[in-house]
């Protein structure tokens, strides 16, 4: 079984459309086909996956709507990027630099990887119960 479009309204919190062959550009113009102008025109946020021909499709018929990823997709991309920089840091390290996963500090969005000394980790465990 091929997966086919589910088209929600977020507001009402129920499914309107069910379509499509597949998930292609062309079955996803198929929504547009059935709400016609008039009601395609309404439409302001469009929330997908991070699908091209999801993209693609909304753009033409509904310029005005603004396109929103959805969370589950943004970050998974994100944890890819993250893990791809944190493996690229930890093999420049040398091997004295090195140490084991639970003794490093973990790269952060907001933080840069280095790796912490027992000391710095010491200083600041015992700062943070003053």
């Amino acid at each position: 079984m091929r997966a086919r479009a589910r088209v929600s309204d977020l507001i009402r919190g129920r499914p309107i459309w069910f379509g499509g062959e597949d998930r292609s550009e062309a079955s996803m113009g198929g929504l547009y086909a059935w709400l016609g102008e008039r009601k395609s025109s309404r439409i302001r946020l469009a929330v997908m996956d991070m699908w091209k021909p999801f993209r693609l499709a909304t753009q033409a018929p509904v310029p005005q709507a603004a396109i929103l990823f959805d969370k589950f997709h943004i970050m998974r991309h994100l944890g890819e990027a993250l893990d791809t920089v944190r493996k690229r840091e930890y093999a420049r390290l040398s091997a004295r630099d090195r140490r084991p996963q639970s003794q490093r500090r973990r790269l952060s969005i907001a933080g840069v990887y280095r790796p912490v000394s027992q000391s710095v980790l010491a200083s600041h465990y015992s700062n943070r119960a003053n």
